[in-house]
């Protein structure tokens, strides 16, 4: 089964999209989906109330209808602006909200190799310096 935004391999039993964040529960509306709706009505007000202003201001010098089409291209700037960067089914850091449970924890990355005391390791430069002495084979 693939993730209906983004595309990647998802597991049955999964309520979020691991990649995207997307909503995969089957009753539940896709984050994307309302975004977008809300961009496009967003949209849709303020060339409605600009159409409006525009129309108040010459055809029927009404400045009631200027204002009133003012106010409403201001609402949906903001409706436009609450779509591109507003809350979303994402928790803190960019990670899915929280479900019932919680994802098994991984273990550390932080141990190094064991490193035997006859081993040497050069720094960058010294292998840099070593490779200045190697002649070069043309071929």
């Amino acid at each position: 089964m693939n993730c209906p935004s983004c595309g990647t391999q998802i597991e049955s039993e999964q309520k979020f999209c691991r990649s995207c964040g997307e909503t995969l529960i089957a009753g539940g509306v896709p984050t994307a989906n309302i975004r977008l709706r809300l961009f496009r009505m967003g949209l849709f007000t303020m060339f409605g109330s600009l159409i409006i202003a525009v129309t108040g201001s010459m055809l029927l010098h009404l400045d009631v209808v200027r204002y009133v089409g003012v106010i409403g291209l201001i609402i949906g700037i903001f409706i436009v602006g609450y779509a591109a960067v507003g809350p979303s089914s994402r928790g803190k850091r960019g990670r899915p909200a929280a479900d019932d449970h919680e994802l098994p924890k991984a273990e550390t990355t932080r141990k190094l190799a064991p490193l035997n005391e006859d081993d040497f390791i050069p720094s960058v430069t010294e292998r840099t310096t070593n490779l200045l002495g190697t002649p070069v084979s043309k071929g």
